[in-house]
């Protein structure tokens, strides 16, 4: 089943359009695109992690190491949230 990005997931994708160079829009397309198709976890270039201090919200980090909070909560609902989309890594996480 593929899930379809939410409203407010739009409007923080859109967001982050309107600032960022089109190779990282490209790059955040494609992740977003795993989510989409339930593949991040088998994709190469994209690495997960749990947030700590929001255990329902998988950190998805690009190879350009771009920052991606995604809400997987709305599944049944065949739906996805992106909460955050940033170039700064999170606290805690990290190589």
């Amino acid at each position: 089943m593929t899930l379809r990005l939410d409203r407010d997931g739009q409007i923080v994708f859109d967001d982050f359009r309107h600032s960022c160079p089109p190779r990282l829009i490209a790059e955040v397309a494609e992740a977003l695109g795993a989510v989409a198709h339930q593949r991040w976890e088998r994709d190469k270039d994209l690495r997960s992690y749990r947030s700590r201090a929001e255990p329902d919200v998988t950190i998805l980090r690009t190879r350009s190491d771009v920052w991606l909070h995604v809400g997987l909560w709305a599944e049944d609902a065949g739906e996805f949230t992106v909460l955050e989309i940033s170039d700064v890594a999170p606290d805690g996480i990290g190589d």
